[in-house]
């Protein structure tokens, strides 16, 4: 199963849009996804000030029979500076 996310605006818009999408999500995908929200929330939320972010997050895990026997999470947050409302 596997999840991605990708957003580019000010952290409190991004961090608005990881607590509500779902990108269509079900079952373990889902799961998946609930399970690295908290991550992703508070590393953008450590971007403070007058920038904005780009995060790129994706993550795949394997199941056999319901238990999970592998996972890997990638995620790629950038500040960027000059950003124009």
């Amino acid at each position: 199963m596997s999840w991605s996310f990708q957003a580019v605006g000010k952290p409190d818009a991004v961090m608005a849009s990881i607590r509500t999408v779902n990108n269509g999500l079900t079952g373990q995908s889902l799961a998946e996804w609930e399970e690295a929200k908290p991550a992703l929330l508070a590393l953008v939320g450590a971007n403070v000030g007058h920038v904005a972010v780009t995060v790129n997050a994706s993550g795949h895990a394997t199941f056999s029979n319901g238990e999970k026997l592998s996972g890997t999470c990638s995620c790629v947050i950038q500040p960027l500076y000059g950003f124009v409302e």
